[in-house]
């Protein structure tokens, strides 16, 4: 089973016993000494561990961030022993706490999920009617909020050896070689320089994200990025982020959109021009208005079959998390409602 990464509670961990056994043992005779108001200040050493201790900062509406457990399976749940109020206490609430945790954020991903999902289907209300497709050019989508990524030139870095030669000496050093009232004594020192390796570099924020029948680009503040759809080598779209490798700039540019609806859009036109010869979605070529209809129709749905499959996924993973709470549920029926 995979669990969410979560610290647990201070008296569900295996430590928990050792230190309470400790403080036991310390508590007895200082009692002895002072009376019974030592266990008092045992009782709130104990409550400001456990308020010191937040245990996990994820929250019920960050998105999951692992994979949901395999289901249990209905011979699982058929040898399952009822539990006693102890063994809930010191392992099983803490279970309970994880796996209601991560049912609520893959929750909170199926709700995200059929959002964006909207926001595309909205999104592609505005684009023009192909079937109607001329030789002009014209914009078809616009996002807002676009950052820029690209590869530039980390920093170099220099190492510098030095070498010492002749008797001991106080001098000054000044251009490797050392002067003052020795003599013959003189230091020599050598630098290696290792060239920098490229690293991706967030270059700019805010900008705007433009798809045309002819290609997209990239417009900001500062910097501008364009490349039509016969320009385009390979391009990959996975979360956020579209990287576009083009034939006419030597290295990739990324943009990353502020929502993966945004992203959809632009993998959908793009996959649609990659399906016409002329690799356009106008009529400048030799694709004709149908043509570029139909190619667009099967990209939106081949997009609408990976949102089938995402939803499908996500329901199982729901399923799969209740499945263990029910398996907590019998094992401790009167502590697990």
């Amino acid at each position: 089973m995979a669990e969410p990464k979560t610290r647990k509670k201070w008296y569900a961990r295996p430590t928990f016993l050792l230190a309470l056994i400790a403080g036991w043992m310390i508590t007895i005779p200082l009692a002895d000494a002072f009376g019974f108001w030592v266990w008092f200040v045992l009782i709130a050493v104990l409550v400001a561990i456990d308020a010191r201790n937040p245990g996990t900062k994820a929250k019920p509406t960050d998105l999951p961030t692992t994979p949901a457990p395999a289901p249990v399976t209905a011979e699982e749940l058929a040898v399952v022993k009822p539990g006693n109020g102890l063994g809930f206490f010191l392992s099983g609430k803490a279970k309970l706490d994880a796996l209601n945790l991560q049912l609520a954020q893959h929750k909170t991903y199926q709700r995200k999920l059929a959002e964006e999902i909207s926001y595309f289907e909205s999104s592609l209300l505005d684009l023009p009617d192909f079937n109607a497709a001329t030789d002009n050019e014209e914009q078809l989508f616009i996002a807002e909020g676009v950052s820029l990524v690209e590869p530039r030139k980390g920093k170099s870095i220099t190492e510098s050896t030095s070498r010492n030669s002749g008797r001991p000496f106080i001098g000054v050093p000044i251009g490797g070689v050392f002067l003052g009232a020795s003599g013959r004594s003189s230091s020599k020192s050598t630098s290696v320089s290792t060239p920098a390796v490229d690293e991706l570099t967030l270059v700019e924020e805010g900008g705007r994200f433009i798809a045309s029948t002819q290609g997209i680009a990239y417009v900001g503040e500062m910097f501008n990025r364009k490349a039509d759809y016969s320009a385009i080598i390979d391009w990959t779209g996975e979360g956020f982020q579209l990287r576009i490798s083009a034939s006419n700039k030597g290295t990739n540019w990324i943009v990353i959109f502020s929502r993966p609806g945004d992203m959809w859009v632009a993998g959908a036109l793009l996959d649609a021009a990659d399906e016409i010869p002329a690799r356009a979605l106008d009529t400048s070529g030799k694709a004709t208005a149908p043509e570029i209809a139909a190619a667009v129709a099967a990209s939106i749905a081949m997009q609408n079959d990976k949102f089938a499959e995402a939803k499908e996924i996500a329901a199982a993973d729901v399923a799969a998390i209740e499945s263990h709470i029910d398996l907590l549920r019998k094992q401790f029926p009167s502590w697990v409602k």
